[in-house]
């Protein structure tokens, strides 16, 4: 499907993780306990005495069924094996992690898209890479709740992305005295990666896929200082989608509903893909405005004041739109650099103002008033 070709392109960068290598590792160091975890997981060739680890512990227990995309090549045997070799050469490229419920269910789902062990497993260490997940999965070297806290970081940085853009989403849960709700949401849908929202007796996996894809594919701004603000991003769209749910909750046990729902399963429908894309967009703008403001200097001395009403932003404006709507607000600031971001600031936050009204009322409509 072109879904695949697209996700195998995005990640195909050269990597010294191959597939072939870890596999060969996997006959020789793959750890038994793992092994055991990974086919009771996809109920292949389950065991039925436990393992004892070092010092007389008992094994983590052997894995629950993993929940698999609804798609033909699961309900055998053969696709499950498949897949169960994709985790096996990850959990021997990172054996400090070993098995994990979540990257399982994200590597069933790049391999349902991709069907190619090799490529679903450069994938997957493509994204473990870009996000950094060793903050989320591995156990860290440093102080004791690294890893935790890494999570509760992301998390807050949800919350305040949100007092700042969309502080009415944050009232239907401060009016509650229950923001401690949206963090923990927030925590549960980095950690699992959105796999523990997809639910497959609700929504086919088809649709689900959507979702994902805003995670698989590289973001077209990606910082190195900042490897999960996509993700980050994602999670915010899912709250701003369901804001109108919140804010119609009667009190706290109301939203405890509500996040117990989104917990269990994320709707991806028309409107969570518009938001996403919006949120995205509307990135394009603040750059672009901070970017076009200077060249208005030189701009400035051709265009009259007036032109500027001509050039407001509206929902749907095209870059090109944006870019010369920002230069000509940047050509009447002629005093300093600072001056010119200023002006350009100011100019998106009321064009940004504009657009989140009008976006949130076409939620409104596509949610039934």
């Amino acid at each position: 499907s072109n879904l695949a070709v697209a996700w195998s392109c995005v990640n195909a960068d050269d990597t010294e993780v191959r597939f072939s290598d870890m596999m060969i590792s996997t006959a020789r160091h793959l750890d038994k306990v793992v092994s055991m975890q990974i086919e009771a997981a996809l109920q292949l060739n389950q065991p039925k005495l436990s393992v004892k680890r070092q010092g007389g512990r008992s094994a983590p227990g052997l894995a629950d069924a993993l929940q698999l995309p609804d798609i033909a090549a699961y309900a055998s045997e053969v696709g499950r094996a498949r897949l169960g070799s994709v985790l096996r050469a990850f959990t021997c490229w990172k054996p400090s992690v070993g098995y994990n419920e979540a990257l399982a269910s994200l590597a069933a789902s790049l391999m349902a898209v991709i069907g190619n062990e090799r490529h679903a497993f450069q994938c997957m260490t493509q994204i473990y890479q870009r996000y950094r997940l060793d903050d989320y999965f591995a156990p860290q070297t440093g102080p004791a709740g690294e890893a935790a806290s890494a999570v509760e970081k992301d998390a807050q940085m949800i919350l305040q992305a949100a007092k700042m853009d969309w502080p009415d989403l944050v009232f239907a849960f401060v009016k509650h005295d229950s923001v401690h709700m949206l963090l923990k949401l927030a925590q549960h849908l980095l950690s699992t990666l959105l796999t523990a929202s997809y639910c497959p007796s609700k929504q086919s996996f088809k649709i689900y896929v959507r979702l994902l894809h805003h995670i698989v594919v590289r973001p077209t701004e990606y910082l190195q200082e900042d490897p999960r603000r996509q993700l980050r991003h994602v999670v915010l769209c899912i709250f701003v989608r369901n804001q109108n749910t919140f804010l119609r909750c009667q009190n706290a046990s109301e939203l405890q509903e509500v996040v117990a729902r989104i917990q269990q399963h994320v709707l991806v429908d028309c409107p969570l893909l518009k938001t996403i894309m919006w949120q995205e967009q509307t990135e394009t703008y603040k750059l672009a405005a901070n970017l076009a403001a200077p060249v208005g200097v030189f701009l400035g001395g051709f265009m009259s004041y007036a032109n500027v009403a001509c050039h407001g932003l509206v929902l749907g404006s095209s870059v090109l739109h944006v870019l010369q709507g920002a230069a000509i607000t940047g050509g009447f600031a002629l005093s300093s650099g600072t001056a010119l971001r200023n002006v350009a600031q100011r100019w998106y936050e009321e064009c940004s103002h504009d657009m989140k009204q009008a976006f949130l009322l076409e939620l409104e409509r596509e949610d039934g008033g």
